[in-house]
């Protein structure tokens, strides 16, 4: 059969082909318990060849380890990019306390190149041991070899360790028990790191970053293990687990972007956050969602066998959400659109026109909760897919313009506005002429583009060019608030509020239309709290900080204080109850800063201080979490720049 491609846009995490893990839960991290191997280093080893005969390895031989070990960390050490850093006098110091034992050398007289020259010959007596180890081992036995290059492989590969019993999993179908992997665990248990057979959950680990080093670049014959050899072997076991085990009882988390495509989920608002792996998945299969992509990508084989292209088609195929729901969980880089449109074709399988939109819907919901997380350059080629697969059926529907408005709101986040807009108005003109026949489903979609076109016209400085969009989407708002007032009339307010801003920040075009939007706004989220006060106590504030800033525009204030008097009391409720919420930070941030501008505007600087800088500390917060945030990084740029005007450039003051 033909190459299946590579499709991996990026390392997936853990250990990259010929990479030593250095993690702090690593196998050999300078704060893990391999460097204090001293209760180890004590025990007799005792290990049970495969024919049942027993062997005791040489005390001696083990207890040399450490000081060995102690040597050849010295020359990564003097080698490292960081000796030039560290002096040759604090050289024994550093290396005691990342081996977890003292140096009783006298440091003045030592050198780094005398401690690189010393530690290369420890390094020979270090691995000489190891192959002493490895030789006394019942390599005359076909079955024993067999178990020590699968177990073994797969140790220098993994990209994070696996127990005895994930391992077990995952090797089943080539026949490798629980049990030989312990036996193979006892026969090298000197090269091991606390290995305990009573503990069959605890990962197994090699004992140093030399034991790792020396198997697989030095170690001669039959002992030696080349990683790039196992990676085959390592994606198809993984691969096996996604198409055995990857259900909802395993991962109780899959099934998060159910709905109907990403309608409910995008435009009801209604779209999670992306979980986690919960902790309950077994071991096995939380290994191979994170890490399987990364074996198919390192295997690179030149060919690939029948029944592993029919099993990749499985698992991105015929369980298509859920692979994606993984992939986003964990956060790889996956080009997953590439990889099933070449396993569709090595198959030769063609979907019809129903699976292909299928895929497309699957795409754009799982896409909508990337957006939530602000992921919009992963959640760009699952949406740019589903228009094209839209665009073969050639379906010009509600769906259609969906998939464009996601597309335009991926490419305007990641600073591509004239494209952006350019989809906006394609997705208007596909949607405009079904209006007609459902205004409430047709019509919540427009209201969201016409939102979009607004926003991307005011970031490209063309705020009057957006008011045209903003008008449009007021008018529909009031024709759906006729048609079911209880279901629109907050989005009717909500779109009254965000018309008012986007007028009152247009200094010189119809201020106090700015004023009465805003009021209106403020009328119907007060009827509303009275209703359910809980549901809308936000947007009510949210309304009355409009207000205020509207107010302000029109040099009107006095009138602003008492509006800001009533949201700093309706807030303060808000915030005793969801005091951790980054929502009402941006809330908070924006209040203090009207307030500190009615304050200017009435010659009050001195009194606008404190608010500015309270402005100017929450944005910064909101900044250190999310540091990525246009919106939030410009709000500080404001805020900052409104405390200098204050302060007269007092740096003391910022």
């Amino acid at each position: 059969m033909s190459r299946l491609p590579v499709r991996v846009l990026e390392p997936t995490g853990g250990l990259a082909r010929g990479e030593v893990e250095t993690n702090s839960q690593g196998p050999w991290s300078p704060t893990s318990v391999a460097w204090n191997i001293g209760g180890l280093l004590r025990r007799v080893f005792t290990h049970h060849g495969h024919g049942g005969d027993t062997q005791n390895h040489n005390i001696d031989d083990v207890l040399s380890i450490r000081t060995l070990i102690e040597a050849y960390d010295t020359r990564k050490l003097c080698t490292s990019e960081h000796c030039d850093s560290i002096s040759p006098e604090l050289l024994p110091t550093s290396i005691s306390k990342t081996a977890g034992s003292p140096t009783t050398e006298s440091t003045n007289s030592t050198n780094e190149a005398s401690y690189c020259s010393e530690a290369e010959s420890t390094t020979q007596k270090l691995e000489h041991l190891y192959e002493r180890v490895l030789s006394s081992l019942e390599w005359t036995d076909p079955r024993f070899v067999e178990v020590y290059t699968l177990v073994m492989g797969s140790l220098v590969t993994l990209r994070e360790p696996l127990s005895a019993g994930a391992l077990s999993i995952l090797f089943s179908p080539n026949g490798i028990t629980e049990a030989d992997i312990h036996g193979m665990c006892k026969s090298v248990r000197p090269l091991l790191q606390d290995y305990a057979k009573e503990d069959s959950k605890q990962p197994i680990r090699l004992l140093h970053q030399s034991v790792h080093e020396y198997l697989t670049q030095r170690a001669p014959y039959p002992y030696r293990l080349h990683p790039a050899d196992h990676e085959p072997g390592l994606a198809r076991a993984t691969l096996l687990a996604l198409k055995n085990d990857l259900t909802p009882t395993n991962v109780p988390i899959l099934g998060y972007t159910d709905g109907e495509c990403a309608w409910d989920l995008f435009v009801q608002g209604s779209a999670p956050d992306i979980p986690q792996l919960p902790e309950g998945v077994p071991d096995h299969l939380a290994y191979s969602c994170r890490y399987f992509w990364g074996h198919h990508v390192a295997s690179a084989a030149e060919t690939v066998d029948e029944t592993y292209a029919m099993t990749l088609h499985e698992v991105v195929v015929g369980n298509l959400q859920s692979v994606l729901e993984v992939i986003a969980c964990t956060g790889a880089a996956v080009d997953i659109v590439g990889t099933r449109n070449s396993v569709l074709e090595l198959c030769g399988v063609v979907e019809d026109q129903d699976a292909l939109k299928k895929s497309a819907k699957i795409y754009c919901s799982v896409a909508v909760c990337l957006t939530v997380s602000d992921r919009y350059l992963q959640a760009l080629p699952l949406v740019q897919e589903a228009i094209d697969i839209y665009n073969r059926c050639q379906v010009k529907d509600h769906d259609a313009s969906l998939f464009l408005h996601l597309h335009a709101t991926c490419l305007a986040k990641t600073g591509h506005l004239t494209e952006a807009l350019e989809t906006e108005q394609e997705a208007l003109a596909i949607l405009r002429p079904l209006l007609s026949d459902d205004l409430e489903r047709h019509g919540i979609l427009l209201a969201y583009i016409l939102s979009g076109i607004t926003w991307i016209q005011n970031k490209c400085d063309r705020a009057r060019d957006s008011m045209e969009a903003t008008k449009e989407r007021l008018a529909l708002c009031r024709l759906l608030v006729e048609r079911d007032p209880s279901r629109y009339e907050a989005a009717l307010a909500q779109q009254l509020c965000h018309q008012a801003y986007s007028v009152a920040s247009i200094q010189g075009h119809g201020l106090d239309e700015a004023v009465d939007l805003a009021q209106e706004s403020v009328d119907i989220f007060r009827r509303l709290a009275m209703v359910a006060e809980p549901e809308f106590q936000e947007d009510l504030v949210i309304s009355l900080d409009t207000l205020a800033y509207s107010l302000n525009a029109c040099r009107r204030y006095s009138e602003a204080l008492p509006v800001l008097e009533e949201a700093f009391e309706i807030f303060g409720q808000i915030i005793c109850v969801r005091s951790d919420d980054i929502a009402v930070d941006e809330v908070s941030s924006c209040l203090y800063k009207t307030y500190a501008e009615a304050l200017v505007g009435l010659g009050l600087e001195e009194d606008a201080l404190a608010p500015a800088r309270t402005a100017v500390s929450t944005w910064r917060r909101l900044v250190g979490k999310k540091p990525q945030n246009v919106r939030y990084v410009q709000g500080l740029e404001e805020c900052v720049a409104l405390l200098g005007r204050i302060s007269g450039g007092d740096s003391q003051s910022l």
